[in-house]
């Protein structure tokens, strides 16, 4: 499951804090956005008053003589068409290419080269050390586990659930909402042993609503490693076996997150590494409140686990 979510989802999309474009002939190119991490590929928007057929691609250092050689840019896309329809029309389109590396540790300026069946070679930057580039405001997929003790309230000692939900960057702050399906866990003086002593549990449904932010870890050892600090607020609500059907329990949140994240680590010019986790394990820490009796406030800790697909 690691290996499947990790494939969808762990890359950002960067783009350039200031334009980075090349004209060549009647050919304008400029680099969009760069997804980094699982999935690479870089977006250029481009521009030429004649039709051109590409005939090939390349990844290479700007030393290198134009359209000479370097990494091949095998899947090249044209306005979403499939990869290998190479055939550029009069106008401005949307040119995509799978990268061949995953530019990680990049230290060196790269350009991208196009040549074209008649001839015409179109070079553009790639990655620049002097133009940082910043990553782009973030839709995220989140799926997620936890599972929380805390001091008797109502009869329920502990919980756990399953979560889904999305969120989106503010910002440097990333805001989630989510769903989540679990258990709470009832004393044993409320709901008696259950079979084999284990305790009695009850299905519980609810939600939150989170605000993280990030600081990346200095050092190269930690260069991925991200210092995650965040507040939610939660709702639960269940039904314990021993009480009446028609009573239902409502519990009322509030915990601060301190977590480890992991995100984009790569060198090179990549900004605001805080922004990039498709990954975070965090220790909630808080109070939590029965609706019925907001007056009795019971201390809440436990620690879960998120991942963040981008969309």
């Amino acid at each position: 499951m690691l290996a499947v979510l990790a494939a969808v989802g762990c890359g950002v999309r960067f783009r350039p804090a200031t334009p980075m474009r090349a004209q060549s002939a009647d050919i304008a190119l400029d680099l969009t956005s760069i997804r980094v991490g699982l999935s690479p590929e870089i977006v250029f928007t481009v521009h030429s008053d004649v039709p051109h057929a590409i005939d090939h691609g390349y990844l290479t250092v700007a030393t290198r003589a134009p359209c000479s050689g370097g990494a091949d840019l095998t899947r090249i896309s044209i306005d979403g068409q499939p990869a290998g329809a190479r055939l550029l029309p009069v106008g401005t389109h949307t040119l995509r290419v799978a990268s061949p590396d995953r530019m990680k540790g990049y230290t060196l300026d790269i350009v991208a080269d196009f040549a074209m069946a008649d001839g015409t070679c179109a070079r553009v930057p790639v990655l620049s050390q002097s133009i940082p580039l910043d990553p782009e405001p973030r839709v995220v997929l989140l799926l997620g586990a936890g599972a929380l003790g805390n001091t008797t309230l109502a009869g329920v000692k502990a919980s756990a659930d399953f979560q889904i939900g999305a969120g989106a960057t503010i910002g440097p702050i990333l805001v989630t909402g989510h769903f989540g399906v679990g258990t709470v866990q009832c004393v044993a003086s409320l709901c008696g042993p259950g079979d084999g002593g284990k305790a009695v549990t009850a299905p519980s449904y609810g939600g939150a609503l989170t605000a993280n932010g990030g600081i990346p870890l200095p050092g190269t050892a930690l260069q991925g490693s991200i210092f995650t600090l965040g507040a939610r607020y939660s709702f639960s609500t269940t039904r314990l076996p021993a009480m009446e059907p028609s009573r239902r329990l409502d519990f009322h949140a509030l915990q601060a997150l301190i977590g480890w994240g992991m995100g984009i680590g790569f060198q090179g010019p990549f900004r605001h590494r805080g922004m990039t986790p498709f990954m975070d394990f965090a220790i909630p820490v808080g109070v939590m409140a029965e609706q019925s009796a907001l007056s009795h406030v019971a201390l809440v800790g436990g620690i879960e686990a998120r991942f963040l697909i981008d969309l």
